[in-house]
């Protein structure tokens, strides 16, 4: 079966490898343009005191109720 949203989810290790590429540590805001499940998202580094405030866009309307429910915020279907 073909995936229609060509959804490949990140692996937790990768997404871990992708956010310690980034030096500064002191992000305010981010934004994922193909969020998917949030598995990118769930590696971030956050401070429990001071959560960064996340923006997702997924195309996939099935998703949006599972990332609002990890504190993501829905805000588009396409980055385009």
């Amino acid at each position: 079966m073909i995936d229609k949203f060509q959804y490949y989810p990140t692996p937790p290790a990768l997404s871990e490898r992708a956010w310690d590429k980034f030096k500064n540590r002191n992000f305010v805001r981010t934004l994922e343009p193909s969020a998917g499940n949030g598995h990118l998202l769930k590696c971030r580094p956050a401070n429990r005191w001071n959560p960064m405030p996340v923006d997702c866009i997924e195309i996939d309307i099935s998703k949006h109720a599972s990332l609002r429910s990890l504190g993501f915020s829905v805000i588009g279907m396409d980055f385009m």
